[in-house]
């Protein structure tokens, strides 16, 4: 079981995979609980003295026709975190530090809140590390003005462009965009709560955060029937195809563009405003900036993902067995997925500077090998 503190698993090429630690609660900060983000995780100070993000897999949504709460268990989000947050690692994306939070029974009755306010019940949670209160109050003003902007309240949108124009690390941002085409990820490029801006003197550095809903889906599992996952199975199986035959890739990449994203009445698609902020930022003069990021994803081997898959705590797996091979075999697949929906994304027009993909330089041609 995943939950060995500081063991490390050797990987080819010197990569290790690190198993995270397990703590406990020490005390709750809930005027600190984000707002942003659809996982709303809870402020915690932990047994080592350390702010963290406790993420939820029970989460409240409201019946719009009564309102009443209704609390779905969105069982793939531990999992998902733990996964995709080592393949960030992999990919030297910059990410929070990661934990688990055990909750045991005197934890529940020393703070009921956690039981009666929020569902929790025992087990071992997903925590990402804060970085600092600073950092939490520039995310707070950044989903503030997206929320203005969205509601085009003069001036937001000179000032959100204002604060974009501070993310220094913009070398970081296809790497992000590259590890979402990957994984699935398009929540991200319209919800400023799966962002983090940290702050650099003046300027502000760009950190990835939230992969719960990776993967087209926070559930592995129909949460109303725990043995039907055919729904994920849909999702993950999308990519077997036949990789040797381009049309074929490049039919699927085109859906899947479509697929998950908005078209709106002008036929341009439209993946979110966090998106066209980022891609705002990136330089094509040098050549092309997916390029680095694509070699990595392409390059990212079965033992590795093997090695990540056994670093995730049994606990996180419903289907155990299945439901790692599945993901694996679906991200074996999906390296060479990347490429082409890239080459798509810039056909629709979805790069500011550049009209299409005979305007990206790809040094190598597209590895279709897969064992």
């Amino acid at each position: 079981m995943g939950l060995l503190l500081g063991k490390q698993i050797a990987s080819r090429g010197g990569w290790e995979v690190i198993w995270m630690e397990c703590l406990q609660i020490e005390s709750l900060v809930p005027e600190l609980n984000p707002k942003a983000g659809q996982s709303h995780p809870i402020m915690i100070v932990a047994s080592d003295q350390q702010k963290y993000f406790l993420k939820r897999q029970m989460v409240r949504f409201e019946n719009k026709k009564n309102n009443a709460a209704i609390w779905i268990n969105e069982n793939a989000v531990f999992f998902q975190e733990s996964l995709v947050s080592q393949i960030a690692r992999r990919l030297k994306i910059p990410t929070p530090e990661t934990a688990i939070i055990h909750i045991d029974k005197l934890t529940l009755k020393a703070m009921t809140e956690l039981q009666f306010k929020y569902h929790i019940s025992e087990g071992y949670y997903f925590a990402t590390k804060m970085i600092s209160d600073n950092d939490s109050d520039v995310t707070r003003l950044a989903n503030n003005l997206l929320l203005e902007r969205k509601a085009k309240i003069p001036y937001a949108a000179n000032q959100w462009n204002a604060l974009m124009k501070k993310i220094i690390n913009t070398d970081d941002i296809p790497k992000i965009i590259g590890l979402d085409l990957f994984t699935l990820n398009y929540d991200r490029f319209s919800n400023i709560g799966n962002v983090l801006l940290q702050k650099a003197g003046i300027n502000r550095y760009l950190i990835a955060i939230d992969f719960g809903h990776c993967f087209a889906s926070p559930c592995w599992a129909d949460p109303n029937s725990p043995a039907d996952y055919t729904k994920k199975l849909e999702i993950l199986h999308q990519n077997l195809i036949d990789f040797s035959k381009p049309i074929e890739v490049r039919m699927l990449a085109h859906n899947i563009v479509f697929q998950y994203n908005v078209l709106e009445g002008n036929n341009r698609i439209y993946l979110g405003l966090i998106f066209d902020s980022l891609v705002k930022l990136l330089d094509f003069t040098a050549g092309n900036p997916f390029t680095d990021i694509v070699d990595a994803i392409e390059s990212i081997s079965d033992p590795e993902l093997v090695a990540m898959l056994q670093a995730t705590p049994d606990e996180w797996i419903i289907t155990p067995g299945t439901q790692q091979q599945e993901y694996k075999e679906f991200l074996l697949r999906q390296r060479f997925m990347v490429r082409p929906i890239i080459n798509e994304l810039a056909d629709a027009k979805q790069f500011p500077t550049i009209h299409g993909r005979e305007e990206l330089s790809w040094p190598t041609e597209l590895n279709t090998n897969i064992q």
